[in-house]
C-alpha cells in the first residue's frame, strides 16, 4: 500500500495531539495456508501487505520513505512506500475491508509527536508511529 503525496498537502506533518486513526489487518487463520508458510500461527494479527504482526496496545515504529514523483494530473508529487499505514475514519476503513478474506480492523493514534502523511483523496495516512487500541468487531 502507497500514500499518496498531494500537492495540497506536500509536506510531512507532525502530530500536535494523538490522530485517531484505523488499520487493516488480516488474520492468519482466515489465510492460513498463505501465513503458515510466513511463520504465524492461527489467530495472529498480521498486516496485509509487508506482513507484519501486531498486537493489540502496543507502540510500532517504522520509517518514513518518500519518493518524489510526478503523475500525470500533477497533483500527485510523490509517494510514500514505507511507513505504517491508517485509515482516517471508520468510515473509509469499512469500504476498503475485505470481510470474506478474514480481515479486521483495530483502532490506533498517531501518538503526539509523531511524524506523518496524509492523503485527503483517499482519507489515508502513513506515519512513523503508531498505537494499536483496540480490535474493532
Amino acid at each position: 500500500m502507497c500514500l499518496y503525496v498531494r500537492k495540497s498537502i506536500p509536506k510531512r506533518m507532525i502530530a500536535t495531539e494523538a490522530v485517531v486513526c484505523y488499520k487493516r489487518i488480516g488474520r492468519a487463520d482466515q489465510q492460513l495456508d498463505d501465513y503458515e508458510d510466513r511463520g504465524f500461527r492461527a489467530n495472529d494479527l498480521v498486516s496485509i501487505f509487508q506482513y507484519m504482526r501486531y498486537k493489540v496496545r502496543t507502540t510500532y515504529t517504522s520509517k518514513l520513505v518518500f519518493s518524489k514523483e510526478l503523475k500525470p494530473d500533477e497533483t500527485i508529487i510523490g509517494r510514500v512506500h514505507k511507513g505504517l499505514h491508517s485509515y482516517t475514519t471508520l468510515e473509509t476503513a469499512k469500504k476498503q475491508l475485505h470481510k470474506l478474506s478474514g480481515e479486521v480492523l483495530i483502532e490506533c493514534r498517531i501518538p503526539k509527536g509523531a511524524e506523518y502523511y496524509y492523503d485527503p483523496m483517499r482519507e489515508e495516512y502513513a506515519s512513523d508511529t503508531l498505537r494499536t487500541i483496540k480490535l474493532i468487531k
